[in-house]
């Protein structure tokens, strides 16, 4: 269980994604293979999926270490993308700590 409040959460949320959209200048953009509208896919709301696309993307995603194993953006179940954690269907937690995300 999280000891973070859902005010907390959402300026994480609000703050990843104005990072992504500043950052991602600087990288080429890649499109995920995860329909962010299809929410019975993902498992959460479209604009958490983009967030952590926009993350994905703005931090050179495809040139993880470890990209061919990790399902991010490969995957639509984003619960099944090495670390992220969802908890009732928001993402409760992303830990890219090898990554130094």
């Amino acid at each position: 269980m999280s000891h973070f409040s859902t005010f907390t959460k959402k300026i994480f949320v609000i703050f990843m994604t104005a990072a992504g959209i500043a950052l991602n200048a600087g990288f080429p953009t890649v499109w995920a293979a995860t329909d962010c509208t299809d929410t019975g896919a993902t498992g959460i709301p479209q604009t958490e999926c983009e967030t952590l696309i926009a993350l994905y993307n703005s931090t050179d995603g495809p040139n993880w270490s470890d990209s061919a194993s990790n399902n991010w953006s490969t995957n639509p179940f984003c619960s099944e993308w090495m670390g992220v954690t969802i908890d009732g269907g928001r993402v409760s937690e992303v830990g890219r700590g090898p990554e130094k995300v």
